[in-house]
């Protein structure tokens, strides 16, 4: 009984044993079972992990596909998806390439083209820049050119309404004169019927038209004596080219100078002198002056056109000029036409002021004669086919002959007094 027993034990032992390792065999078996599914599982989760991550790169770099097919073009415009096609790419480059030869074969793409390309674009747009700026000085010359052609119009315009209003001033002048002629006309009539009747009505008229003949005559001798002297003075002056004046001092800083004749010497404001200078070549003439402050005994002269500024005038320099008389009174006749601002009229005063007389016919007594313009009308206002010059005028050979000095008026301008 002990026996059975133990047996039924030593069963029943071996089955709990069996059992225990069965359960342990098990238990190991879901154990590892399970850890491999913990791997299986976790190796999906990292591979799905490593698929989004891949998905996200994708995305990405699509994304930069796009980003750059976008800024490059090549890509069909009517898909969404912007995916650059590398043969029209190429196709390009190779055009690119045709427009600048001088890209080299090295450059391949875009990158390395680029910078010939803004190579030759800078060249470009400094040619052009070269080109609007010859463009800009041709506008500027056209425009000095455009401003020149209406200034010589203004002066044109201006030329032929100051010929206009002489034109009118010389219809004027003549209207004047016509009526100055019959005037004097009627009154030389009137004086020839006075004289006629004097002569039937008594011969002491006769007797004194003798004496006042032989008067005249008188005066003539005393007019020829007069006029001989002045000849030779005229004569002496023109050989030893005596001065007129001296200079005194010159400013340093301005154009002006003292000389040594005043209003003593009847000098006038306005006056112009040549500035000379005697050198062993002959007379120099420096510059010109014009009287601009007179004092008794001296005067202030302002110096202009200066032939040789590194030859300026000094003290000792002297002064001249052909009309210009400090003693005596000096006498002229015009010949010619003077009109404008100076008219026969104005003339006569200015050279009254400056003590030359203005006579009406050449004497022994003339001391120059001033010629004008061209004559349009003869002595009763008529208009003449021709205009006659003044050296054509009678007066003026005679003035010739005599060795009377003949000053034409722009000549003479040059020595008197400005107008007001």
């Amino acid at each position: 009984m002990v026996r059975a027993n133990r047996g039924a034990a030593r069963v029943s032992l071996m089955w709990t044993v069996m059992m225990a390792v069965i359960t342990l065999t098990g238990v190991a078996f879901g154990y590892f079972a399970h850890d491999d599914r913990s791997k299986a599982m976790n190796e999906a989760a990292a591979a799905r992990a490593e698929a989004t991550a891949a998905d996200e790169r994708l995305a990405v770099a699509n994304q930069k596909v796009s980003e750059l097919s976008g800024k490059l073009g090549f890509y069909d415009r009517n898909s969404t998806v912007k995916d650059a096609n590398a043969s029209s790419a190429a196709d390009a480059i190779s055009r690119v390439r045709d427009s600048f030869p001088d890209i080299p074969s090295s450059a391949t793409d875009f990158e390395k083209i680029m910078p010939f390309i803004e190579a030759e674009i800078a060249a470009a747009r400094l040619r052009i820049s070269t080109l609007e700026t010859q463009v800009a000085g041709l506008e500027s010359e056209l425009s000095t050119e455009k401003a020149a052609r209406t200034r010589d119009v203004a002066a044109k315009d201006q030329l032929l309404a100051a010929k206009n209003d002489e034109l009118a001033s010389e219809r004027a002048n003549a209207a004047d004169r016509e009526e100055n002629l019959n005037q004097r006309l009627a009154d030389s009539e009137a004086e020839n019927d006075q004289i006629d009747r004097r002569s039937r009505e008594t011969e002491a008229d006769y007797e004194d038209q003798v004496r006042e003949l032989n008067s005249m005559i008188a005066m003539l001798e005393q007019d020829l004596a007069v006029a001989r002297a002045k000849n030779d003075i005229r004569t002496q002056r023109a050989r030893t080219e005596e001065p007129d004046g001296r200079v005194l001092s010159v400013s340093s800083t301005l154009p002006l100078a003292w000389v040594d004749i005043g209003s003593d010497d009847r000098l006038a404001t306005g006056m112009g002198f040549e500035i000379r200078e005697s050198r062993m070549s002959g007379v120099v003439v420096k510059a010109r002056a014009i009287v601009r402050r007179v004092e008794r005994n001296r005067a202030e002269i302002e110096v202009f056109d200066l032939a040789d500024p590194y030859d300026p005038v000094v003290s000792g320099d002297y002064l001249f000029s052909p009309i210009y008389d400090p003693v005596g009174d000096r006498t002229a006749v015009l010949a010619g036409r003077f009109s404008g601002a100076w008219d026969e009229q104005r003339l006569t005063m200015i050279l009254a002021e400056m003590g030359i007389r203005v006579q009406d016919t050449l004497t022994g007594t003339t001391d120059m004669l001033i010629t004008g313009g061209e004559v349009f009308y003869d002595e009763l206002g008529e208009a003449l086919e021709e205009p006659i010059d003044p050296s054509q005028l009678p007066v003026y050979t005679e003035a010739v002959n005599a060795g009377i000095p003949v000053v034409p008026i722009s000549t003479l301008r040059d020595y008197l007094p400005a107008l007001p």
